[in-house]
């Protein structure tokens, strides 16, 4: 049974031996650079990944572990409606995957 870690970044540095194929995330350059941003500039970074993550769930809407990432990110940034629109949005892409989905979901917070 397929059952991902939630709590693991995905990829880059900071997901060390758990790196996925399917998720990218920041390399520990990356984390580094970003820790010496002003506020501003570190909330422009995050929405541009948000968004580049949704845009690539586009073009590969069966890549189950970039829809819990992107749930995942929503509720990081209090965006509680986009993270169930996202949760709705990967149901209806991959409906067989449907109770892993809202498994996922549910552990993120997300009804």
């Amino acid at each position: 049974a397929r059952a991902p870690e939630i709590a693991i970044l995905g990829s880059g540095g900071a997901a060390g031996s758990a790196t996925s194929a399917t998720v990218r995330g920041p390399t520990a350059a990356q984390v580094a650079e970003a820790q010496q941003m002003s506020p501003d500039d570190q909330e422009a970074m995050i929405a541009g990944m948000v968004a580049g993550l949704e845009a690539r769930l586009e073009d590969d809407p069966s890549n189950l572990d970039g829809w819990v990432m992107l749930m995942r990110s929503r509720m990081t940034l209090g965006e509680t409606g986009k993270a169930r629109d996202a949760l709705a949005k990967a149901v209806a892409t991959n409906p067989a995957e449907e109770d892993e989905l809202r498994r996922q979901a549910a552990q993120l917070g997300i009804e």
